[in-house]
């Protein structure tokens, strides 16, 4: 009998995650925006199971979900604004450098998050990607509202 089982089901998930952004981009479909607009929704439809009541608290939380969901290891490196590291990220990590930022998924998800927890409605903007030649991923929020 085999044993179907995967050891690590994170890293299955990741490889998945890559191959339709491959199968995507190789039909010529700019993925991009839709990916962020679902990871953003995804962030809003679970926003409700943070419970920080500050923006700095809800960062401190964001990081131990990171890790608890296998989806990188946070750091958050400024508070004003908001700078947000993560190695090992489960988009990009092992990709070679392609010369752009592959990770719009976790920018959605981190505006989602962010803005159905606090109401501020932000752009998380990536700045740095394994997918641009970088060792880990660098989120900026770069704009804020209340």
């Amino acid at each position: 009998m085999i044993d179907s089982s995967l050891p690590d089901g994170h890293r299955f998930l990741r490889y998945i995650f890559q191959a339709l952004r491959f199968g995507f981009e190789s039909h010529g479909v700019d993925y991009e925006p839709a990916i962020k607009k679902i990871g953003k929704d995804i962030g809003a439809s679970i926003s409700s199971n943070f419970k920080s009541e500050s923006l700095e608290e809800l960062l401190d939380e964001i990081t131990v979900f990171w890790s608890k969901n296998g989806l990188g290891n946070v750091k958050i490196d400024d508070t004003n604004p908001p700078v947000i590291i993560v190695d090992n990220c489960f988009e990009c990590h092992s990709m070679p450098n392609m010369d752009k930022k592959l990770c719009s998924f976790s920018a959605g998800l981190l505006e989602g998050i962010i803005a159905g927890n606090t109401g501020i409605e932000c752009i998380i903007e990536e700045t740095k990607c394994c997918g641009n030649g970088y060792d880990h991923c660098t989120y900026k929020m770069v704009k804020q509202t209340s």
